[in-house]
């Protein structure tokens, strides 16, 4: 081949190897440049969903509001908290399902609703270990609530702070004159075995009802009744279809706050303590909105229905009291290592 020819080859070899190179490197950068925005754009904010059971005017979703402005304003927006009242979710039993699958980061429901989960968590739900809201407070806000909480690992949950909702009444649509007249009625529970055992060993038969079915079964007799905060009873109306209430403050309804542990432990260390210790200061306010809204609600019950409530009956809970003590026996003989828990519950 001439010489010109040769020179010719190697000037169109280099132009054509440049070309390539320049193009190839300019796709790579906008490429890097394209990938970046988009991974600093997906990591500038953590997604965390709430469900809830409740509406929201409830003392429960404006607590998870406060939760929500603080988490979102300590994190700079990082975290984006979004909440999901009145079943949106799922009820109380789909919930328990969805967080520790990773389906929902979060929910908060009552303690009871645990018993097919981590039983131990029911330790809060034995009777007559409450002396009132506020004591609640003192003994879960610190050491051993966080002992409790941590039971959930166990379960693929993260606990992050108990929230008091109220003290338990006794309804029925029979006589609550006498202990005596409590035995062999038929009572709604919230179905966990510890709060089984309590009414059975009171001579009542516990059975579980879901809340949206609860106002029909006691309307049509399914069950003579049913226990719960004052609060639920007057939100529920459940006054309109029971003749007779006790208020025995025989045990509490507590929500517990908690979140897919998988999905927890992935955030930083600081993230994790934001969450936790902002979902624990606001047990307080959640105590003192629960308590400016209880005796509003009581007196509404008294002057909206014609029900019978018993507000002083110091024999039938002394009796009430007999039978706890061999629930809680029985509590502790099947989960030993929750003694010392039980112990500072009590002191």
């Amino acid at each position: 081949m001439p010489k010109k020819e040769w020179i010719l080859l190697l000037l169109i070899l280099v132009l054509a190897m440049t070309g390539c190179s320049s193009g190839s490197g300019t796709a790579e950068t906008e490429g890097d440049s394209i990938e970046q925005e988009v991974n600093n754009e997906g990591s500038s904010e953590i997604t965390m969903e709430i469900g809830h059971t409740l509406s929201a005017e409830s003392p429960r979703h404006e607590i998870l509001e406060m939760f929500k402005e603080e988490v979102e304003e300590k994190t700079d927006n990082e975290i984006a908290v979004n909440i999901y009242p009145s079943n949106q979710l799922g009820d109380n039993n789909q919930l328990m399902q969805a967080v520790p699958l990773g389906n929902v980061e979060a929910a908060v429901q009552p303690t009871a609703f645990f018993g097919g989960v981590q039983e131990k968590l029911n330790i809060v739900d034995l009777p007559f270990v409450w002396k009132d809201m506020n004591h609640i407070g003192e003994v879960l806000g610190g050491d051993t609530g966080e002992k409790i909480l941590s039971t959930l690992g166990e379960e693929g949950m993260e606990g992050l702070a108990f929230w008091p909702i109220g003290m338990k009444a006794i309804t029925s649509n029979e006589s609550l004159d006498t202990f005596q007249e409590l035995k062999g009625q038929d009572f709604r529970t919230m179905g966990a075995p510890v709060l089984n055992d309590t009414f059975s060993k009171w001579g009542t038969s516990p059975t579980s009802i879901a809340i949206p079915e609860l106002y029909s079964s006691l309307q049509q007799g399914v069950v003579d009744g049913q226990e719960n905060d004052i609060g639920t009873i007057h939100d529920l109306k459940l006054q309109e279809v029971q003749e007779n209430m006790i208020i025995s403050n025989h045990g509490a309804v507590i929500d517990i706050f908690y979140v897919n542990k998988g999905w927890f432990d992935s955030l930083p260390d600081d993230y994790q303590d934001i969450l936790k210790n902002t979902a624990n200061s606001l047990m307080v306010e959640r105590i003192e909105k629960e308590l400016a809204v209880v005796e509003e609600k009581l007196e509404n019950i008294k002057a909206g229905s014609e029900i019978n409530i018993i507000e002083d009956s110091g024999s039938f809970i002394n009796e009430m009291k007999e039978g706890a003590k061999l629930v809680e026996q029985s509590f502790i003989e099947k989960f030993p290592d929750m003694q010392e828990a039980l112990e500072e519950i009590k002191k």
